[in-house]
């Protein structure tokens, strides 16, 4: 058998890297925030959301992360109310619909139960404030964005005359926790509040520590159970944010199976008890290639699920 021709290995090794080195740069740029523009990417991502049928809202009436707060808010003034908060970090709005649609989805479940709407992140007018963790989360619980909270990126505090709402419940003498594996939670973001009340910032190592700490708490009766998943915004990180991509979708699939377990201990309670559960599950951002920051609609779509018509 004839070697092949030195000029066609040279062709087909030249090849081989671009084929390789294409990605590797693709990824390393996103890393460091350099990015191709959005606009197709996002054009892909709004067909794929206005097809879904699961919706209660449109995009054009995307509604604000900041109005959850009203909605715990108002909840918690009931007789004998409950709440299990499940955030989705890094969970697109379009993989939320695609989950929604599969059986024994938790997403689903709550959907016929009470709705499912779109959500927008990145402040009153998107660009505002930037789709990261901490000021995402932190709009939630308080109800503001961050030119009031004053977390407007990772690693800042929130602003001392502020309280979540986790915060706001504990100080009323109600059982509050709040569990995650994002350490900056409680050593950065809200720290001031850890500091006044320890007991209800539970860091875990991973997010299965994260669900034994809230199935834990729901069996011991508290009347506000926070937690945060990390297993989206990691898949999206290291192999992109793609609702159909295989690693994002199995990562869905993991905290969708968390929450399935979480919403099976409350509605227990409920049960045995006559509890009134608002059980919520929500994301903070989205995601547009391999990280987030930026107003783009993949990055600023939110979603939450509620067995209530909270909307």
């Amino acid at each position: 058998m004839k070697s092949m021709p030195k000029k066609r290995r040279r062709v087909l090794a030249l090849c081989l890297a671009l084929l390789v080195s294409v990605p590797v740069l693709y990824y390393a740029l996103g890393h460091v925030g350099i990015r191709p523009p959005s606009a197709k990417a996002d054009g892909r991502f709004l067909g794929e959301v206005n097809a879904q049928a699961c919706w209660d809202n449109t995009m054009e009436g995307r509604i604000p992360q900041t109005a959850i707060y009203d909605v715990m808010a108002k909840h918690m003034e009931g007789e004998n109310a409950r709440l299990l908060f499940i955030g989705c970090d890094g969970a697109l709005a379009s993989a939320a619909g695609l989950q929604a649609g599969w059986p024994g989805s938790a997403i689903g479940d709550l959907a016929a139960q009470g709705g499912l709407w779109l959500g927008q992140a990145g402040g009153a007018v998107p660009g505002d404030q930037v789709t990261r963790t901490a000021p995402s989360w932190t709009s939630a619980f308080t109800g503001m964005w961050a030119e009031e909270h004053q977390v407007f990126d990772n690693g800042d505090t929130l602003a001392p005359g502020v309280r979540t709402i986790l915060y706001q419940l504990r100080e009323q003498g109600r059982g509050v926790s709040f569990s995650f594996s994002w350490e900056p939670h409680g050593t950065q973001t809200y720290r001031l509040e850890a500091a006044g009340f320890p007991e209800v910032f539970r860091y875990c190592r991973n997010d299965a520590g994260t669900l034994i700490s809230m199935r834990e708490a729901i069996e011991a009766g508290q009347h506000a159970v926070f937690g945060t998943f990390e297993y989206v915004d990691h898949a999206g990180h290291l192999t992109g944010y793609a609702a159909r991509s295989p690693f994002y979708q199995k990562a869905m699939g993991k905290a969708e199976a968390a929450a399935a377990e979480l919403i099976a201990a409350a509605r227990a309670r409920e049960i045995q008890y006559g509890e009134d559960w608002l059980i919520l599950i929500v994301s903070d951002h989205g995601g547009y290639g391999f990280d987030h920051f930026g107003s783009s609609l993949m990055e600023s779509t939110t979603f939450f699920a509620a067995n209530k018509k909270i909307f």
